[in-house]
């Protein structure tokens, strides 16, 4: 695909095949030194990135806050030309090696973009990824968004930890739930609000550890009420919980093989204009799940709720840890459609997605 530049070619089925490891270019320089540059493992806000490293790796789960810090870092470097490339199945590696050759005639300064959906470059990549960590780019940038990551996956993996001794790493994980109060709390500060504790209280229970539905809720507050105090009766007032219910809906449904249930339900939520990402967000929760519970090995319980794990298991028994792999990453596109980023219908992903969820095969999903 093409994303804000012509010779941008994003992984897609025109890819060529190469023999032996990529070379690996990216105009690369001596290796810098890294005592100047901010290494995290904690939530980083996007408003404290003051530098701008030839290197980021944004590593999380959770859309909205990896959406904020890919924004953060794409306005820091405003005027780049951007290329984005994603880690698909048949993606060729030495498209990413070599976009550093292709310097634009002014020699402008590249944002290079590798999407990396639920965080696994594989072995190629990962070579890869760590021969540009140890000679950053001198002029680009390399952005490396590791959505939908497992955590402790990947402070384990040396491309990561590479990556992060190169430039920068950016958290975006979802609040614990004994963190969501708080998270609530000063995101409605930020906006101008000033909630007392059963107004957050209220607001977090009712998004239950969705980042982009609060962020809207949020924003629903201010446009209905303006700056100012909010107490629990006007979250009550401004609030809905529908989207909410209806969402887990859906991924109940795909969860328990009702095909036309689940399309019924993804139907009625595009009818009442729900944000897609609202729907991406859930799709991908579960399907993380879902891949933790086909890949866990047999006999295994996994910490979570009774209920929460037979939905899984019921899944688990017609998708496999492959196909699963191949929803997330359709997830991800359809992340991507919803931003413009890519083209296509993303409502038709979604149906293709939790029809294949369900054991019904309706089009492409993968």
């Amino acid at each position: 695909m093409e994303t804000g530049c012509s010779r941008c070619n994003a992984g897609n089925d025109n890819n060529r095949t190469t023999t032996g490891p990529p070379r690996v270019s990216l105009r690369r320089t001596r290796a810098r030194r890294t005592d100047s540059l901010v290494n995290t493992d904690n939530q980083h806000c996007p408003e404290q990135m003051e530098l701008l490293h030839p290197v980021y790796l944004i590593a999380g789960d959770d859309p909205l806050l990896v959406q904020e810090a890919a924004d953060a870092i794409r306005q820091r470097a405003a005027g780049a030309i951007r290329k984005t490339f994603f880690a698909t199945d048949d993606f060729d590696w030495q498209e990413l090696a070599a976009s550093g050759d292709n310097m634009s005639l002014f020699g402008d300064r590249q944002l290079i973009e590798m999407h990396i959906p639920g965080g696994k470059p594989g072995a190629t990549g990962s070579r890869v990824l760590r021969e540009i960590a140890a000679n950053p780019p001198e002029h680009d940038i390399l952005l490396v968004i590791a959505s939908a990551a497992q955590y402790y996956e990947l402070k384990k993996a040396a491309w990561a930890k590479a990556l992060t001794a190169a430039g920068q790493r950016i958290d975006a994980w979802t609040p614990k739930p004994e963190m969501m109060q708080q998270w609530v709390r000063d995101r409605m500060q930020q906006a101008g609000l000033q909630p007392d504790n059963a107004a957050v209280r209220l607001l977090a229970d009712r998004v239950e550890g969705n980042l982009v539905a609060a962020s809207q809720e949020i924003q629903k507050l201010l446009l209905l009420r303006g700056p100012g105090p909010v107490d629990e009766r006007a979250v009550s007032e401004a609030v809905t919980d529908s989207a909410r219910f209806d969402i887990y809906q859906l991924t109940a449904a795909a969860l328990s093989g009702k095909a036309d249930r689940a399309l019924r339900v993804l139907y009625g939520l595009k009818e009442e204009h729900l944000a897609p990402q609202i729907v991406c967000w859930a799709l991908a929760r579960d399907l993380i799940d879902l891949c933790r519970i086909s890949g866990a090995p047999p006999g295994s319980r996994p910490a979570m709720a009774p209920f929460r794990l037979r939905q899984l298991q019921a899944g688990a028994r017609r998708i496999g840890v492959d196909q699963c792999r191949q929803l997330l990453m359709a997830t991800t596109r359809a992340d991507a459609m919803s931003k413009g980023q890519l083209p296509g219908d993303v409502w038709a992903q979604f149906a293709a997605i939790v029809s294949t969820m369900a054991g019904k095969q309706l089009g492409n999903a993968a």
